[in-house]
């Protein structure tokens, strides 16, 4: 049976164990083609600089993936893996980044982010202490 994944939201990404499995919901800031790296903040535009930010990592799906996916303000669901976040790699000096190697990732469509952040911190506390 696969191993069960974490649903966090992106400003908690920061503070998951690196190796673990997670699912994060986040929207499309950057796509670095020539990494095939996708830079995803947890809000459309961001307002400040620190804004929580995960580097996605999508080299081993890059091929199969609907360009359309990768554009700028797209809200996309993520499954992988949290990385160890190579030196150098920051979008500004106060953001917490986090880097997730994707194993899957497809399009969240027209969210209520609001209504989603209060979904999933109402799933957490139901299974605390699971």
């Amino acid at each position: 049976m696969p191993e069960a994944s974490l649903l966090v939201k992106l400003d908690q990404l920061h503070t998951i164990k690196t190796g673990c499995k997670i699912r994060v919901l986040g929207c499309v800031h950057g796509y670095d083609i020539e990494n095939a790296r996708l830079t995803l903040r947890d809000r459309y535009p961001a307002t400040t600089k620190d804004a929580p930010t995960a580097i996605i990592t999508i080299e081993n799906l890059v091929d199969g993936l609907n360009h359309e996916l990768l554009a700028t303000g797209t809200w996309l669901n993520i499954m992988g893996y949290v990385r160890i976040t190579p030196s150098g790699m920051t979008v500004s000096r106060r953001a917490k980044v986090t880097c997730v190697e994707a194993t899957m990732l497809w399009s969240a469509g027209a969210v209520k982010v609001e209504k989603y952040h209060a979904a999933v911190e109402a799933l957490q506390e139901a299974t605390k202490g699971e």
